[in-house]
């Protein structure tokens, strides 16, 4: 293997992990930052961020008892710390 192909692969890497941060930057902080318990309950964060990681839950609590008497998912559950 040539130094070529070593300097091509570490320019390729470098490339895609600084792309990586960059993307990661430009992000809206309140994706990134933990939400407190009022902001979720206000905003409605929890199925926002839970419909794409566990779309089934969001979907089972639409459907619920729960959802049409407006019992909110932190009127039950703690909301997890970090």
């Amino acid at each position: 293997m040539s130094f070529r192909h070593v300097f091509i692969a570490v320019a390729i890497a470098f490339s895609l992990v600084l792309a990586g941060f960059l993307i990661n930057r430009s992000r809206p902080k309140i994706e990134m930052e933990q939400a407190g318990g009022d902001f979720v309950r206000a905003t409605g964060k929890c199925a926002e961020c839970h419909s794409r990681t566990q779309y089934s839950v969001v979907h089972e609590y639409e459907m619920s008892k729960h959802a049409q008497k407006g019992v909110n998912c932190l009127d039950c559950h703690q909301a997890a710390s970090g």
